[in-house]
């Protein structure tokens, strides 16, 4: 299996991932590219074979990848990330086993 990974996108928390892949995913649609996202980097020492990775929880770790790719990294203006975390935690984002207890004490609390 050869290596082809072409470009890197790099997100992080509350930084408009699931949007921004939606419209990345419709480009690579359009023009006929595959885009892999990974939750974890689990497994990426072994070659993959896709024309764009999506790391949607970035970590500086993550610039070490088999062969030569060019990256980008989206970053948001981290007052909007306290906002958007802060609804998201305490409504909508599914429940996970640290997002439970959290989710209990911004409920007890005011804004």
């Amino acid at each position: 299996m050869t290596q082809k990974i072409k470009l890197a996108y790099f997100g992080d928390h509350r930084c408009a991932s699931t949007w921004f892949l939606s419209v990345v995913g419709a480009i690579c649609r359009d023009l006929n590219l595959s885009l892999v996202k990974y939750e974890d980097w689990i497994g990426l020492t072994d070659p993959v074979t896709v024309d764009i990775i999506a790391d949607v929880n970035a970590n500086w770790d993550h610039r070490v990848i088999i062969g030569t790719l060019r990256g980008f990294h989206v970053i948001r203006d981290p007052r909007d990330i306290v906002v958007s975390a802060y609804f998201s935690h305490k409504y909508s984002h599914p429940d996970g086993k640290w997002l439970t207890e959290q989710r209990k004490l911004l409920r007890q609390v005011s804004v």
